[in-house]
């Protein structure tokens, strides 16, 4: 039945019973572009110094190493006599294991939701804990874990003094104020101490690693009125296997530090590793867990640092 002496209950032209339209509702003509923009993390870049090594397991709680140190002396001869003597001094350092961990959790409600905005949530997750292990385990092999016997690149009580920079013609030691030439002169002061140190082991035909923080790279390429090429460039014709490494780890509140490192050391006949990253855990993903209406997972990593085997084989130098 329709009462059409009112007009107010019809639906006219002269008067509506819905709202005045305004358009299309502006969430229509959105466009939810499926390509996911990731947020970036700091470079990892400790890999790109030294080699990962895999040492044990998470039920290991810590590793020995076996050095040997070759001793004696000689005294003139005599058929009579019994001079002389060689020897050999073991030790056995020992490097702590680390065992970290991370947790993701997901509901079912928020899976279905995510899945509206076309975003994996579970895979997220996973790949948000493998990220944050790599993220940990690159900090440790920088840095150690304190109150362990685990140390890093960086921190290693090994490590020989920093050297200081040469003092410029600007009468200032930092590289943004240094010349090319005077630059190169303090990279060349590091490969001078690493061939005194190393009794002519290494030189300037080693596989050297010269690690620097992002804001001193770029000065690798200043050029002057006297050298046509960078430092970069003059670098690799004079030291034809040096690799350049950039982590932003040797930005350090000290001041900007230079490391040089050679890949090994060759002694009668056989190749001596100077760093090794050591891990006993690359990544443990544990049972999913469920619970009501949510799911926990656990990942689990372990580390023993980085262990320096030759410490004569790095030169540092603080303040560039």
């Amino acid at each position: 039945f329709i009462d059409d002496t009112n007009p107010q209950k019809m639906a006219m032209d002269a008067a509506l019973l819905t709202p005045s339209n305004a358009g299309v509702p502006v969430e229509y003509t959105a466009f939810l572009d499926p390509k996911i923009i990731r947020i970036l993390n700091a470079p990892v870049k400790a890999r790109s110094i030294a080699d990962e090594r895999k040492i044990g397991d998470w039920t290991t709680p810590y590793a020995r190493f076996t050095q040997v140190e070759q001793t004696g002396f000689v005294q003139p001869y005599d058929d009579f006599a019994d001079n002389g003597k060689s020897d050999i001094n073991p030790t056995y350092p020992l490097r702590e294991n680390y065992i970290f961990e991370t947790t993701i959790e997901y509901g079912d409600r928020e899976s279905d939701i995510a899945d509206r905005s076309r975003i994996s949530l579970v895979s997220e997750k996973q790949m948000s804990a493998a990220s944050t292990i790599d993220l940990a385990m690159n900090r440790f092999y920088f840095y150690g874990v304190a109150g362990l016997q685990n140390f890093g690149l960086l921190n290693d009580p090994s490590l020989p003094s920093a050297l200081t920079p040469a003092t410029g013609a600007s009468g200032n030691t930092d590289w943004a104020r240094k010349t090319a030439v005077e630059i190169y002169n303090d990279i060349l002061a590091m490969v001078t101490d690493l061939s005194t140190r190393s009794k002519g082991y290494i030189d300037e035909t080693s596989r050297l690693k010269l690690v620097v923080p992002p804001s001193i790279s770029a000065l690798l390429l200043k050029t002057s009125e006297f050298m046509t090429t960078s430092v970069k460039e003059l670098l690799k014709q004079s030291m034809p296997n040096l690799e350049v490494v950039v982590a932003p780890e040797y930005a350090t509140a000290a001041g900007n530090l230079a490391q040089l490192w050679a890949d090994v050391i060759r002694a009668e006949g056989v190749e001596n590793k100077a760093v090794d990253l050591i891990y006993s855990e690359k990544m443990r993903a544990g049972r999913v867990v469920p619970y009501l209406s949510h799911y926990k997972q656990k990942f689990t990593a372990g580390t023993m640092g980085a262990l320096i085997t030759q410490p004569i084989a790095v030169s540092q130098m603080l303040g560039i």
